[in-house]
C-alpha cells in the first residue's frame, strides 16, 4: 500500500500545537445532497427480492454465521459529473442498475450476498473469500462496468477475520477502506489496513472524539505496529489529554522506527517543553529542523525557547526564520517584539507589535 503522506497540520484545538498528518478524508458518498435520487422502485422491479439498508446488513450476517472466513465489499457509485458534464436523472438511473446487474451476476456465479445499503451504494458479502480474492471480485465488477461505460466506481474492501474485530465489525471496515480510496481518486480500490483506521481515528480527532480516536490509533497498531503516522497520531491524542508520559512514548517509538520522521521529532520536543525539560526539547526541535528546515512550527518553538533561555539573538534568527515561511503569524510578531525587547530594540519591538495587531 502506497504511504499517504499529507501536509502538515497544525493542530489548533490548544495552544499547545501537536503536528498531526491531516487526512482530509471525508467519505465522498456522504457529499451527495443535492444530486437527483436514484430510482429505487426501478431497481426493486428489476431486484424484487433486493434488501435494502439495515434489513440486507442483518439478513446477511445471520446468514454468515457458519462462515469462519468472508469478504465483504462497499462499491459506491463515483460522481457522474467529474468530468464536468451535466449527469440527468436517466443516465444516473442507468448506471445504478448497470452496477447493480454487474454485481447481481458476480454473486450468483461467486456465491455472494449483495443489496443496496445507502444512496448510490452497495454492499456484497462473499462467504469462504480472503482478502485476495475478495480484491479480485472487485477488480472483476470494475473491469465489467469499465467494458459497458465510462462512469466509475470506488471499493472498498475488508475481511474476516482480521486481529480481534468481530464479524459484524466487517462492514464498517469496508467503509473505513472505502473512505481511505478517496486519496486516489475515483475509479479507487482498496482493502482495509492500518491507513484506514490512521484516516478514520484522524477524522475522529478532528471531530472532538479524542477517546475514539486511540482506540482506532490502536487497532490500527495491531495491523501494522510499524507505522510512523499511527504511533504519532496516538501521541498526539495522548498530548492533547495531557497524558505526557504516554505521548513521549508513542514520539519516541515512531523516532524509533524512523529517526527522520520530522513532525514526531517536534511533538517528542514540545512534550518536553510542556513539562520543563528545556534542554531535551531544544534537542529534538533542532533535530526536527536539521532534518526539514521549513516547518514553520519547529522554527517558532526554537525561538521561543531560545528567548525564555535569555539566548535573544538566537531566538530572533529562528523566529525571522518562521516569519519568512509564514509571514500572516501573529504569534510569530508578538515574538520577534520580545526578541526585541530583551535586546532593549524598543522602536523594532513596537513595529513588530503593531504588525502583529
Amino acid at each position: 500500500m502506497t504511504r499517504i503522506k499529507p501536509d502538515f497540520f497544525s493542530s489548533r484545538s490548544s495552544n499547545r500545537q501537536f503536528l498531526i498528518y491531516k487526512t482530509d478524508s471525508e467519505q465522498q458518498y456522504e457529499k451527495t445532497k443535492g444530486r437527483p435520487s436514484d430510482d429505487v422502485n426501478r431497481l426493486t422491479k428489476i431486484f424484487p427480492d433486493i434488501l435494502i439498508g439495515k434489513n440486507f446488513v442483518d439478513h446477511t450476517m445471520e446468514g454468515l454465521n457458519s462462515s469462519a472466513e468472508f469478504g465483504a465489499m462497499v462499491v459506491r457509485i463515483d460522481e457522474l459529473n467529474q468530468n464536468g458534464e451535466t449527469p440527468g436523472n436517466d443516465r444516473e438511473a442507468d448506471f445504478i442498475i448497470e452496477v447493480a446487474k454487474t454485481i447481481n451476476t458476480i454473486c450468483k456465479s461467486e456465491n455472494g450476498m449483495w443489496g443496496k445499503l445507502g444512496k448510490n451504494m452497495f454492499g456484497c458479502f462473499f462467504p469462504g473469500k480472503n482478502e485476495i480474492l475478495t480484491l479480485e471480485l472487485a477488480g472483476t465488477i470494475q473491469n465489467s462496468l469499465a467494458e459497458l461505460r465510462k462512469e466509475t466506481v470506488s471499493i472498498g474492501v475488508a475481511y474476516h477475520p482480521i486481529t480481534d474485530f468481530l464479524r459484524d465489525q466487517v462492514l464498517d471496515n469496508a467503509l473505513k477502506a472505502l473512505d481511505h480510496a478517496a486519496f486516489f481518486g475515483p475509479g479507487s480500490t482498496v482493502s482495509f489496513d492500518a491507513v484506514s483506521l490512521n484516516i478514520s481515528g484522524d477524522k475522529m480527532y478532528q471531530n472532538g472524539d479524542i477517546d475514539g480516536a486511540i482506540k482506532e490509533f490502536k487497532a490500527a497498531l495491531l495491523l501494522d505496529s510499524s507505522n510512523v503516522n499511527v504511533h504519532n497520531s496516538l501521541g498526539v491524542c495522548y498530548g492533547v489529554s495531557d497524558e505526557y508520559e504516554r505521548a513521549l512514548e508513542a514520539f519516541e517509538e515512531a523516532i524509533r522506527i524512523d529517526p527522520d520522521e520530522t513532525m514526531a521529532l517536534y511533538n517528542a520536543g514540545l512534550v518536553n517543553m510542556l513539562v520543563g525539560n528545556q534542554d531535551k526539547a531544544l534537542e529534538y526541535f533542532l533535530d526536527a529542523d536539521c532534518k526539514e528546515a521549513d516547518v514553520f512550527e519547529v522554527a517558532l518553538q526554537i525561538g521561543r525557547l531560545y528567548l525564555e533561555m535569555k539566548d535573544s539573538e538566537k531566538g530572533k534568527a529562528f523566529i525571522e526564520k518562521a516569519i519568512k515561511i509564514k509571514p500572516e503569524s501573529g504569534f510569530g510578531y508578538r515574538y520577534l517584539g520580545e526578541c526585541y525587547t530583551a535586546l532593549k530594540k524598543t522602536d523594532e519591538a513596537i513595529s513588530a507589535y503593531k504588525v502583529a495587531i
